[in-house]
């Protein structure tokens, strides 16, 4: 698949086909990841991956927040509230749930960079995903749960930088209108 091929044609895929894409494929979408780039090399994500009960249950403290926050965000069109509802029950019934952690140094600069990095290697998976043939969308709401932190066993000075929903579509979505570069472009 071409680069821009890719690029361009990756959606946020929201309803899968109940499949679960076979582990090898999973891990070479993990392994593209890992190829991003990196404050000095220091490459500080890792992964944790759910199947199963594990998905459910983060599905479960997804809804929850789903039906506290949705429902009162500004941001979000009322049109897509009730759909944003319905699709956090069970992730769009998408099978393998991966979450991108990082290691936070305490240092505050330190500790952007590495966030910096570990979304470096989120848009890696949601492209190598692409390239797979599967689809994923990435969340970024429940990450500070305290729910969310012991299903995932993470330890003191480990964060959640994004949750991603990942199977084989069970839709084709259009293309979002994008904003040129032309005009989002200052030249000095």
């Amino acid at each position: 698949m071409d680069l821009y091929e890719a690029l361009r044609g990756r959606r946020s895929i929201r309803k899968y086909k109940p499949e679960e894409p076979d582990r090898a494929i999973v891990t070479k979408v993990l392994d593209a990841a890992t190829w991003a780039p990196s404050d000095g090399n220091k490459q500080p994500w890792f992964f944790v991956v759910a199947t199963g009960d594990h998905t459910a249950k983060l599905a479960a403290i997804f809804h929850g927040f789903a039906k506290e926050h949705i429902g009162k965000a500004p941001y979000i069109p009322a049109e897509q509230k009730a759909a944003m509802i319905e699709y956090s029950k069970d992730f769009g019934g998408a099978p393998v749930v991966v979450t991108v952690c990082y290691e936070q140094p305490e240092d505050h600069d330190a500790a952007q960079d590495a966030l910096q990095g570990t979304t470096a290697a989120v848009q890696n998976l949601l492209l190598a995903a692409h390239a797979e043939g599967l689809g994923a969308v990435w969340i970024s709401h429940i990450l500070d749960y305290p729910e969310t932190r012991e299903l995932l066993r993470l330890k003191d000075g480990q964060r959640a930088a994004a949750v991603i929903a990942l199977g084989y579509p069970d839709e084709a979505p259009a293309a979002p209108p994008r904003v040129s570069a032309e005009e989002k472009t200052t030249w000095l």
